[in-house]
């Protein structure tokens, strides 16, 4: 029983859709960054994200499992996380571009950014260790929301509160699986959460 909820929630936050998931946050929050984008253009955002952040990373490396490249699509090995990653970045930075071209607020685009810096920190990490990714997603959602609750005064503690309680869910699903040991779950958290915070305080919104 305990297995199954591990892989459940596991699927769910998979750092794959993380993206996915702020957006639909941020585009069903009750804040004027929210009311001020048009329905069309919420699906028109959330779709171009999915596809570039979710949908074409994975393809990529259910292509390389199929033809032999890597070992298989969980990355399991450290040194079969280098190409993924690498394909990965480059996906998160063209999302990056795109949303960039819309007539949004920056918090989109500077959340893609961010993610990049988390996925390129990944891909150097994984050279010599292996980081739960898992935590690094939800760790960077965290550090997303909260950036923005400081830079534009938004009450995302509910939300915050929320993902909070899904890192330590998330932190014991990787180590009940045995896909981490515990300072690869904490690292990854608190190196998500930082650089993700990070890129939200500096630039400017």
């Amino acid at each position: 029983m305990e297995n199954k909820f591990a892989k459940t929630i596991s699927i769910l936050f998979h750092p794959a859709l993380v993206p996915s998931w702020f957006t639909l946050i941020l585009v069903g929050s009750n804040t004027y960054i929210s009311l001020l984008i048009p329905m069309q253009l919420k699906f028109v955002l959330f779709t171009m994200i999915f596809i570039t952040t979710a949908l074409f990373p994975l393809l990529f490396v259910a292509m390389m499992a199929r033809r032999k490249i890597i070992g298989d699509i969980y990355l399991k090995k450290r040194e079969d996380r280098i190409y993924p990653f690498a394909i990965t970045a480059l996906f998160y930075f063209l999302s990056y571009y795109l949303i960039r071209q819309l007539p949004l607020y920056d918090v989109f685009s500077m959340f893609l950014l961010g993610s990049t810096f988390i996925v390129v920190f990944s891909l150097l990490i994984s050279f010599f260790w292996k980081i739960s990714t898992h935590l690094l997603g939800i760790g960077g959602l965290l550090g997303g929301l909260s950036g923005i609750a400081i830079r534009l005064n938004l009450d995302f503690t509910a939300m915050i509160i929320l993902g909070l309680i899904v890192s330590g869910l998330l932190g014991f699903a990787r180590l009940k699986l045995n896909a981490h040991k515990p300072l690869q779950v904490y690292v990854g958290f608190l190196i998500g959460f930082f650089v993700m915070l990070a890129i939200f305080l500096v630039a400017t919104i």
